[in-house]
């Protein structure tokens, strides 16, 4: 706690400093398995298997006894994530969701608060409304905290958080190619090493990565960000390594009939591609615009005091 000393008043007075708060930093969607935003609102919707029953939680009843109570004698799902910013009393596109069962993430031990995407994957509705806001220009920052549980190589890239756009026919259509419009935050093992990437699809794959080097087992918890300008730069940051700017001509994403944000894995169609990844992530957030150098610090500063 910060003391400083009113003298205009006459008085000692004690003051806390203003601690720095996502919602300063105004976010366009959020989500986490905490209150990141400070409303006291739901933050999760989970399923349980024996009878397929529902309930939202706050923060507190889901690491607390509501949780407990719901999930006695059972296993649960999480079938919605809430954005945040919206709020889950909210009629909102931008909440993750899915609806099969086999690929709905879970909620870990409360000594983590994190949920689990061990190859599972949550995706919104479509957000192409992002594109009527007064600032939006194609440049947008993706963040996240995790613990990766993989130690050995992998074959594809996984996606922490994606920025992409569907057909027409609504499928996810997600897909690493370079013909789909995309801006992604992944990870990946390769090497021997855990690689973080700002990844550009478009006419061509452009790329920043960093390299966190070989892996502890256990793995550690990282923050991560990425900062994707609409014409020639992506710059990603990692917890701890030195940041990668990336300046190639990476084009612009034009929003097309369908967009979507993605975390976890893909799908083609119906087809689900596996990405062959297990981590727990306690925090993935999107801005629409590029992060100046003093918020990208304040955001890592944020991510960081995550617990998993």
């Amino acid at each position: 706690m910060s003391q400083w000393l009113n003298l205009s008043l006459g008085v000692n007075s004690l003051y806390k400093a203003p601690e720095d708060k996502l919602s300063d930093l105004n976010p366009y969607a959020v989500y986490g398995s905490t209150d990141l935003m400070g409303t006291g609102g739901d933050i999760v919707k989970l399923k349980r298997a024996s009878d397929n029953a529902e309930q939202n939680f706050t923060e507190a009843e889901l690491w607390g006894s509501a949780y407990d109570t719901f999930a006695s004698g059972t296993t649960t799902t999480v079938t919605m994530l809430y954005d945040q910013v919206a709020g889950a009393g909210a009629s909102s596109n931008t909440h993750l969701q899915q609806t099969n069962a086999a690929t709905q993430p879970t909620r870990n031990s409360s000594s983590v608060k994190s949920f689990g995407f061990d190859r599972k994957f949550l995706y919104s509705n479509d957000i192409s409304t992002i594109s009527d806001r007064p600032d939006f220009d194609g440049d947008i920052t993706l963040a996240s905290r995790l613990r990766s549980n993989e130690t050995s190589n992998t074959t594809y890239a996984n996606p922490l958080f994606t920025y992409y756009q569907a057909d027409n026919a609504g499928s996810l259509n997600f897909v690493p190619v370079h013909s789909a419009p995309h801006r992604q935050l992944v990870s990946q093992h390769f090497s021997g090493n855990e690689t973080f990437k700002a990844d550009d699809f478009g006419s061509s794959a452009k790329s920043a990565f960093v390299s966190a080097g070989s892996t502890p087992n256990p793995p550690i918890a990282r923050s991560v960000l990425s900062v994707h300008t609409s014409q020639t730069d992506r710059e990603i940051k990692v917890q701890g390594v030195d940041a990668v700017n990336n300046t190639d001509d990476c084009g612009t994403i034009s929003e097309g009939t369908i967009t979507k944000f993605g975390i976890g894995g893909w799908q083609v169609a119906s087809v689900w591609q596996d990405a062959q990844q297990d981590f727990n992530l306690s925090c993935s957030v999107i801005f629409d615009r590029a992060l100046s150098s003093d918020d990208q610090a304040t955001l890592l500063s944020i991510l960081d005091g995550l617990s998993v």
